[in-house]
């Protein structure tokens, strides 16, 4: 096709695609096809709810058409048409509507839409998801609250309804997520049917509940991830207790019972496993060993072994289920001991009781059973009866036959007591031999609990269970007394099965039976065996609490009320715990009590409260239903409640407005409302006692009737009386009300003030007027000014009524006016119109004249000689003065503002007049006072005013004091006085005060500076000292300075010195006492100070009063200071005693400057002192544990000693000891009269209880300060505590141990001190050490442990063993014995593939096979920590049930996962866990599998066939997928076997696209012939242990050309055309822009040209050529002559209208303002492409 052709095409398809806009309207930015904007979106909806797919598509040609396919498969040729819907026409969007979403719509579907072209798109395809509804929400949460019991079982089940998808539960503890690595919690899943309702179960199995387990489990179960990502949830709680429990509700405790029978051979046996519980555990035998046929499976509790299978002994183990815990049965077959013998005699007859004391009787205890056979023979068979039934012997029974079958107890108890019978038979005869023995044991008694609750109304069972011997007397009392049988009692005692039980079952219960029951037994033997008897007794006691919920009751369900009356209702609560206090509510909204509204009050009782509720007043809002509520802890989650209904009955209330306003031809409505229940049904209207009948109308709502009167025209005879009659009647009694309205005539306000402007004169009278009318009348008229009421002191407001014109005159008089008196007036006043205040005002402004005033800013003024002063004064006065004048001290009465040596200005602001007298050089003849001058005219009278300024020359300042010494005494306040002169004078920050070279503070607590003028030119300072102290004492200087004008400083300063008097001072140098110990001697040292100098010391003792001196006692001498101020007197004691103990008194005086004599004592104690010592009662106490000791130690010493304190000594480490609950420490003082104070304290240390640890040595110490030194006494005292021997009796030994033999060991806890003998024996035997080894181990010194260790425990390991201890305290012997079961176990342990490969879109089964005994319990397979039987993927994983096989020495569980149409998603970690529940515990084990998903190789290319031109670029390129991935992707060129390499003209490029796919790539850079050909591209992975290939191959050869028009499709060439056509269209458009603006923009510059050729210039004396800057906006000057005037004077210049502005950018021409007369400048806003333009 040539390119005429071409362009031909071209045009042709421009004009159908013109022709097509044309016709179909379409946009000039339309596209030519059809495109989306929205596409049909994923759903998933619930099942019967309504949804929409909604699709949208813009552009293509003509109108576009929607249609929607449906199919159950993503590809389009396997969907079906729906139909097609019409898109919304604002919207573009169509939608197809389902109206009700069902399990038929979920399909996948797809919109096509296509244009009047026949182009066609597709929308992507969505699938619509249709799921069940979501999880339901609210399952049963069976247990608020549970309280277990520890060391058991129990299982928390969550129930979740059947959901699509199904539901996944997961448990919570304390909000945590349960591990499911957790020891002792195990989660279990699976589906039920309860009621016919399929169900999701989620168990938490608990085992070995321990104290841990308490806390808040909360279920949480979810079913479907929604679209904002949020998940469908609900959740149950648990409140879980771990504690002992008597009835503990739906979830109880599970007891498991299992069969351990032996039968004999030939005979029938069972195999038993059951749970007891509420509900009843689930229960199935999951093996049985030897098999048996047909009796395994769920619900199976008893398994019959036929006599058929014991033909031969054997033993027969079952392992059962239950619940989710696993058991083992046994039966064991035995062969039968029994021989026949011809006759049997008993060799004696023991007919005498056997009495056997378990407190003071040893076992063993032997039953003779011994016989002889008439004329020989073997032994008679022999059998032994227990109370008349055949007897199994206990584990602690056996018989011997080697001394004729005798019966031999190995341990006596209680329960052994009873009738005992050998039978001794042949085949023809039997014979028995009788034996009685009486068991006598201390009673023990316990309860299930000391404490048990239960609801009122039920029952409850109390029950005790006695040990002991003889059977006792058992009783029950309640409150101390005796309970009997009776309706609501019933005790029931069992004496005949051991251990004795008693029980009293309390029926319908009341709260009275609350209360502390006592079961008591009672068990005695009279003298029998010698002068030995016996008696015990033995009690217990349950606190038994009744609970009862909460319950509301009434005495009356309706209560009738009247309105405006007073209503009392009242309600009774009940319950135990007692029940919250009543809350009242009326209709839903809760009541409290309101002063004078309603009262709630509340009267309690023992079991709740009576609660009253008052209305003071009923209204119709009243009735309705009352609610009383209540609850209490026992039913905590809801409330009890009791409703009354109170209707009320109101008679008929009629009402109306007391009046009306009415205006003079305006219309008014008149409103009457008749109220009352029941409603009134007529109303009357009367005007002035006459019936109206006209303009009245009427509505009746649910309890209102009213009536609207109309009086229309209105006019002044309308004002009046209306009155509005109504009635009603309940039950035959009939209310009348009435009301009236008055009708008062009313017009607004108005107010007018007589002038609007006054002047008023200062000090003169003025008067301001304000006239109001309006009916009613104004009270008053009010006078505001600035938004205040007019309150002025100098102002008087009078008020008159004219009642001719019915006006309200008010007159402002102002008596005396003042400048504050200038301002505005507000005169307003309001009455009251149609129920509303109406209000009007008027102003007036008062302007007021004023006398002048002269002020001034300083009273003189300064400078240095030569230099000039500017004197001011400031003028005010209304009108303002016409002349100011300044006169001179030197030349009176001459005004000297004319005047050479000086210069006057004056510059005015306002009203107020600033006057400026400049000095223009100071000189001695200049200085002196200036006075400034003004005066104005008032009123006719002219007022003068003056100022005074002294005017001087700088001095330097003079200081001055008064006197230069001062003298005060100590304590006092100090006055310092100095003045200083200077002009000009100081200020006050240049007055200064030092002391000791110390600026002082101007103010401080010391120092307050006080500054005052004596004259212009003087000030004094005055420093006041507060407190005056010795170190106040000194020179104080006080310094002035003043500056001049040019800042140059001068000072002056003066001393004054401060002398401080003391009076006189006596003191020791300490106030303690002196201890002296007995002979010694010691020194009293007396201080004396004073100013002036003290004299006279005198000494003093002060218990016998003689003033002392100089002996052989005593000492004295005194020493002074130079200048005699300070005195030091010594007294000496020379040898110190008991009698010279006491106070001595120093004292002196001196004199004043005042005259005043001072005298001060002092005082001080000499005490003889002796160190403290500590001395116990006793070195060493005995102490017993569970005894009361008590230890003593006494302190004597001067000073009295401190309290005794005790401390425990022992190896470990000391410890204070202090008052506890086991201690208790007691100190006594003994006190000296002689001395008068104590000297003596006893210290007692009472153990309490003594303890093991109380054992040692114990320190008591005391101490006492002599000299200020500590002395410390101690003393040592011993407590020596012995234990008595005891050994823990609840001792039970389970050895458990892996398969194989291994080491054992018992180990068994005991007590005493000094430490026990200790003995083993097994079986009534003593232990050889062949085969153990005994060890005591001591832990303690008064406990230990002793262990026997087996080298090799096996099974003959078990047995009875009995230990017995003893030491020397109280002489006690102890034995235990305990049974010993050995067990054997195997931990789990799990054999996997570590790792497995599964190919692609295969099924993989990977097994885990756990070997352990027991068998495993569960075995779970996890991925990526999600258990795989919970996903609720059935088709994508499936998790085999368990086989079990239990033929060896260990149990194999093995549980295959398996992995369907794997996928790469598919391939990563797989865990599985097994667990083995061994004696109450989990043991776990794990093994990882490594899961990789493998593919074959898949090689792929772009494109086949490739042609080329040579010499051109060429590119093949080459895909191969696979996983694992393939290693590296191989080239061959034309069958050739050799692999293409790199060369220079072609290059293979390698890269990795992602973990399973790579590419290759040739890429040829100048193709030539040699290079053609068939390329073949090979890739390859090793999958399951194989190598796999695949290739692609791409050929490479010569272009061939063919016609284009055959190359291109009719839709292409629409494509290639429009754009053509586009192409075109928008050059032809920039070609019409650009010639069109070259026009217009030769248009305006002819404009342009013309506009400056008519504008005429206008002469205003200056330069007027307009200049303005490029895109400037504001000012053009007109005159360049004033270029610095400012932009704020601009005025707006008036031009001729002919001259415009404009622009270049096309814009509408517009005027431009003329400039106004006497104006320089115009501002415009113009933008002129070039500012070389002007306009003229």
């Amino acid at each position: 096709m040539s390119w005429h052709e071409l362009m031909l095409q071209v045009l042709f398809l421009l004009l159908l695609c013109i022709r097509y806009t044309r016709q179909q309207d379409v946009p000039p930015n339309a596209m030519p096809y059809p495109q989306f904007f929205l596409q049909p979106q994923k759903q998933s909806v619930k099942r019967e709810m309504t949804t929409t797919i909604d699709c949208g598509a813009y552009g293509g040609i003509g109108n576009l058409t929607y249609t929607f396919f449906k199919g159950d498969s993503p590809q389009y040729n396997m969907m079906s048409r729906l139909k097609s819907v019409e898109a919304d026409p604002d919207t573009q969007i169509s939608s197809y509507f389902i109206p009700k979403v069902s399990s038929e719509d979920a399909a996948y579907y797809q919109c096509v839409v296509s244009d009047d072209a026949g182009v066609i798109i597709y929308s992507n395809v969505i699938y619509l998801q249709v799921v069940d509804n979501y999880l339901t929400r609210g399952f049963p949460v069976l247990e608020d609250r549970l309280l277990l019991s520890t060391a058991r079982l129990h299982v928390l089940r969550c129930k979740m309804p059947a959901s699509n998808p199904p539901a996944l539960p997961r448990w919570f503890k304390d909000n945590v997520p349960i591990n499911q690595d957790d020891e002792n919690m195990f989660v279990s899943h699976g589906t039920g049917v309860i009621e016919g309702e399929n169900i999701n179960i989620g168990d938490l199995v608990m085992f070995a509940l321990n104290f841990e387990h308490d806390g808040m489990y909360t279920c949480a179960a979810y079913n479907y991830q929604l679209d904002d990502g949020s998940n469908q949830i609900d959740v149950a709680y648990y409140n879980v207790t771990i504690g002992t429990s008597g009835d503990i509700g739906e979830f109880s405790s599970q007891e498991v019972i299992v069969s351990e029978l032996k039968v004999n051979v030939g005979e029938a046996g069972y195999l038993f496993c059951g749970g007891i519980g509420n509900p009843a555990p689930t229960t199935k035998f999951l093996t049985v060993s030897p098999t048996l046929p047909g009796v395994l499976g769920p619900a199976t509790r008893l398994v019959t072994v036929p006599a058929s299978l014991t033909s031969t002994p054997n033993d027969y183990y079952a392992v059962c289920q239950v619940g989710n815990s696993y058991y083992t049965a046994k039966l064991v077959v035995v062969e039968p001991l029994i021989n026949s013998v011809d006759s049997v005699t008993f060799d004696d007859t023991v007919t005498a009781p056997i009495m056997y004391y378990t407190d003071r009787d040893t076992p063993p205890l032997t039953l003779s059973c011994d016989t002889t056979l008439d004329g020989g023979g073997d032994r008679p068979a022999k059998q032994w009866f227990k109370n008349g039934l055949v007897w199994n012997m206990g584990p602690y029974h056996e018989t011997d036959l080697n001394s004729g079958f005798d019966l031999i107890a190995n341990d006596v108890r209680a329960e052994d007591s009873g009738v005992y019978q050998c039978k001794a038979f042949s085949n023809v005869l039997a014979v028995y031999r009788t034996q009685v023995l009486c068991v006598v044991q201390k009673l023990s008694i316990e309860t299930v609990s000391p404490t048990l609750t239960e609801y009122e109304g039920r029952s409850k069972k109390l029950v005790c269970t006695i040990r002991g011997s003889p059977a006792p007397v058992m009783t029950w009392s309640l409150q101390n007394k005796v309970l009997e049988s009776s309706d609501n009692i019933k005790i029931t005692h069992n004496s005949l099965v051991y251990p004795y039980t008693t029980t009293v079952e309390i029926i319908n219960i009341a709260l009275s039976d609350t209360g502390q029951y006592v079961c008591g037994a009672h068990s005695s033997i009279p003298p029998y065996d010698g002068n030995y008897s016996w008696e015990d007794n033995v009690s217990a006691t349950i606190k038994f609490k009744v609970q009862a919920p909460a319950s509301v009751t009434t005495p009356n369900i309706t209560v009738l009320s009247f309105a405006g009356k007073e209503l009392v209702i009242q309600c009774t609560t009940y319950g135990e715990p007692k029940p919250s206090v009543p809350q009242w509510a009326h209709q839903d909204i809760v009541l409290s009590s309101i002063e004078g509204v309603r009262e709630i009050t509340n009267q309690e009782y023992s079991q709740g409260f009576v609660s009253t509720l008052k209305l003071f007043s009923v209204s119709l809002g009243s009735q309705g239903n009352y609610t009383c509520s209540s609850w209490n802890y026992v039913n905590v989650n809801e409330t009890s409640s009791v409703k009354i209904s109170v209707p009320v009955i109101s008679p008929i209330s009629v009402s109306a407005p007391t009046s009306v306003e009415i205006e003079r031809n305006v219309e008014e409505k008149i409103t009457c409302v008749a109220t009352g229940h029941p409603p009134a049904k007529l109303v009357s209207w009367f005007f002035n006692d006459e019936a109206v009948t006209e303009n009245i109308n009427t509505t009746l709502s649910e309890q209102e009737l009213t009536s609207v009167l109309t009086v229309t025209p209105l006019t002044l005879g309308d004002a009046g009386s209306y009155r509005c009659e109504s009635s009603n009647n309940y039950k035959d009694n009939f209310y009348n009300d009435s009301t009236t309205v008055s009708a008062v005539y009313v017009e607004p306000v108005e107010i007018a003030a007589s002038l609007q402007e006054m002047t008023g004169v200062y000090g003169k009278s003025l008067t301001l007027s304000c006239t109001a009318t309006g009916y009613p009348l104004p009270d008053e008229i009010v006078w505001e000014s600035r938004g205040y009421l007019v309150q002025d002191t100098n102002i008087d407001i009078i008020s008159s009524l004219d009642l001719t014109t019915n006006s309200l005159l008010s007159q402002l008089v102002i008596k005396e006016v003042v400048y504050s008196n200038e301002r505005t007036y507000n005169c307003s006043a309001s009455n009251f119109f149609k129920s509303e205040r109406r209000s009007d005002f008027d102003t007036v402004d008062v302007t007021v004249e004023y006398p002048v005033k002269v002020r001034t800013y300083s009273k003189y003024a300064y400078n240095n000689k030569g230099k000039a002063v500017d004197v001011t004064c400031e003028i005010e006065g209304k009108p303002p003065p016409a002349k100011i004048n300044w006169y001179f001290s030197g030349y009176p009465g001459q005004d000297i503002t004319q005047s050479q040596y000086y210069s006057f200005n004056i510059v005015q602001r306002n009203n107020i007049m600033n006057a400026t007298l400049r000095i223009n050089e100071l000189s001695p003849a200049l200085i002196g006072d200036y006075n400034c001058s003004a005066s104005n005219l008032v009123d006719g009278i002219r007022y003068r005013d003056s100022r005074v300024v002294n005017v001087e020359i700088v001095r330097r300042v003079i200081v001055g004091v008064l006197t230069g010494i001062k003298s005060v005494p100590k304590g006092t306040e100090a006055n310092l006085t100095c003045s200083g002169e200077g002009v000009p004078p100081p200020s006050p920050q240049d007055i200064k005060w030092v002391f000791q070279e110390e600026e002082l503070p101007s103010y401080s607590l010391k120092y307050l500076m006080e500054i005052s003028e004596e004259r212009i030119y003087k000030i004094n300072s005055v420093l006041r000292i507060s407190d005056v102290q010795l170190e106040d004492e000194g020179m104080y200087t006080c310094r002035f300075s003043n500056i001049d004008k040019t800042n140059s400083s001068y000072m002056d300063e003066k001393t004054i010195q401060l002398i401080v008097q003391v009076p006189v001072e006596v003191s020791f140098n300490s106030t303690d006492p002196i201890e002296l110990y007995e002979g010694l001697s010691t020194t009293l040292t007396c201080n004396i100070f004073g100013k002036p100098a003290p004299y006279m010391v005198t000494w003093i003792r002060s218990r016998t009063g003689e003033e002392l001196e100089s002996n052989s006692i005593f000492d004295i001498s005194s020493t002074n200071t130079s200048n005699g101020e300070m005195i030091t007197s010594l007294l000496t004691v020379k040898a110190m005693s008991l009698d010279l103990e006491g106070s001595y008194e120093c004292s002196s005086e001196n004199m004043l400057s005042s005259g005043r004599v001072v005298r001060t004592p002092a005082y001080k104690k000499i005490l003889r002192v002796q160190d403290v010592t500590v001395v116990p009662n006793s070195i060493a106490v005995p102490g017993i544990v569970m005894s009361l000791s008590r230890l003593v130690c006494s302190a004597t010493g001067v000073p009295t000693p401190g309290p005794v304190t005790w401390k425990y000594i022992s190896r470990k480490g000391n410890r204070d000891v202090v008052e506890s609950d086991q201690y208790t420490i007691t100190q006594e003082k003994f006190f000296d009269d002689s001395r008068s104070l104590y000297t003596k304290i006893e210290s007692t240390l009472t153990i309490k209880t003594v303890r093991w640890a109380d054992k040692g040595s114990y320190e008591c110490t005391s101490m006492n300060i002599v000299n200020g030194e500590e002395k410390t006494s101690s003393a040592l005292t011993t407590l020596n505590v012995g234990y008595p021997v005891s050994i823990n009796s609840d001792t039970a030994e389970t050895l458990q141990t892996l398969l194989g033999n291994q080491v054992g060991t018992l180990s068994v806890p005991l007590y005493g001190y000094p430490p026990p003998t200790i003995i083993w024996s097994k079986d009534n035997d003593p232990l050889s050490s062949d085969s153990f080894t005994n060890k005591y181990i001591p832990v303690e010194e008064y406990s230990g442990v002793t262990q026997l260790t087996y080298s090799t425990v096996t099974l003959a390991t078990g047995g009875n063993y009995t230990i017995t201890a003893n030491n020397t305290v109280h002489n006690i012997t102890r034995s235990v014995t305990f049974k010993l079961t050995v067990e054997v176990y195997f931990t789990p342990s799990i054999t996997v593939d570590t790792t497995r490969e599964v190919p692609v879109m295969s099924t993989g089964k990977i097994p885990c096979t756990v070997t352990s005994l027991p068998a495993a319990s569960h075995v779970v397979w996890y991925y990526n920590g999600t258990d795989l039987e919970k996903v609720g993927s059935p088709n994508k994983y499936t998790v085999e049930e368990m086989v079990v096989d239990v033929g060896g020495d260990m149990a194999v569980s093995t549980r295959n996962l398996v992995i369907k149409q794997a996928g790469m998603e598919d391939q990563g970690r797989y865990t599985c866990k097994a667990a083995v529940f061994i004696t109450d515990r989990l043991y776990y084990a794990t093994a990882n599998v490594d899961v990789t998903v493998v593919s074959a190789v898949v090689v792929s290319s772009n494109t086949v066939n490739v042609e080329a031109s040579v010499g051109v670029e060429v590119n093949l390129t080459c895909n191969a997928h696979g996983w694992p991935q393939p290693k590296q992707i191989m080239w061959y060129h034309n069958d050739s076997n050799t692999v293409v390499t790199s060369s220079p003209n072609r290059q293979i490029i390698d890269e990795v696209i992602s973990y399973k796919q790579i590419r290759s790539v040739i890429w040829i850079k100048q193709m030539s012939p040699d290079l053609m050909g068939k390329y073949e591209c090979r890739g390859s992975n090793i999958v399951l242990g194989s190598m796999k290939t695949d290739k692609a191959i791409i050929s490479v050869f010569k272009e061939r050309m063919e016609e284009v028009g055959n190359a291109i499709t009719s839709k292409e060439t629409l494509i290639i055309g429009v754009l053509a056509a586009i192409i075109l269209v928008v050059i032809l458009g920039v070609l019409l822009l650009l010639v069109f603006r070259h026009r217009k923009k030769k248009r305006d510059k002819e404009e342009y040209e013309k506009l400056k050729r008519d504008v005429i210039p206008q002469t205003i004396g200056a330069d007027t050529t307009l200049k303005a800057d490029k895109e400037r906006v504001g000012l053009i000057q007109l005159d360049p002559g004033h270029p610095d005037k400012p932009y704020t004077e601009v005025e707006y210049v008036e031009l001729d209208p002919r001259v415009y502005k404009s622009d270049y950018l096309g814009k509408k021409f517009q005027p431009m303002p003329r400039k106004k007369r006497g104006s320089d400048y115009a501002v415009i806003d113009t933008k002129l492409e070039d500012s070389n333009d002007r306009l003229i």
